[in-house]
């Protein structure tokens, strides 16, 4: 059943039936612009993401978003383009995979211990990680 129908069903007049129509069009507008703008925004920002930005809300501000748009397959065009430039003049903004802290830890996806970690004192019998008591 249409919305305009519902109304009739109301006892509503022509008038109130228009003014109501044109309200509940206007309101659809928005609320289709508001959901094209997140998703715009969702799909910059995670491919920002994906490109290891530092700090996004810089880089946005770097870029031109303005000529940034998600095409009918959901794809953004525009961004790629901007991104690879930023990268080559500014890198520093862009994060790197490797680890250049030098700093030997306990790796969860690895499930090992760091390989700092003491060993067992071989005259008290403890170390390694052990308790006292």
């Amino acid at each position: 059943m249409q919305v305009k129908d519902r109304l009739a069903e109301l006892g509503l007049t022509q008038e109130q039936l228009t003014a109501v129509t044109a309200l509940f069009s206007e309101f659809e507008a928005e609320h289709d612009k508001a959901m094209d703008e997140l998703k715009l925004d969702h799909a910059i920002n995670t491919e920002l993401a994906a490109s290891k930005v530092k700090n996004v809300n810089i880089v946005k501000k770097a870029l031109e978003l303005e000529n940034v748009k998600l095409n009918d397959a959901g794809e953004l065009e525009g961004l790629s383009e901007q991104l690879n430039a930023l990268k080559e003049s500014d890198p520093y903004l862009f994060g790197t995979d490797t680890n250049k802290s030098g700093v030997a830890g306990y790796n969860p996806g690895n499930g090992g211990m760091p390989t700092g970690f003491p060993q067992k004192d071989p005259i008290w019998g403890i170390g390694g990680g052990e308790r006292i008591f």
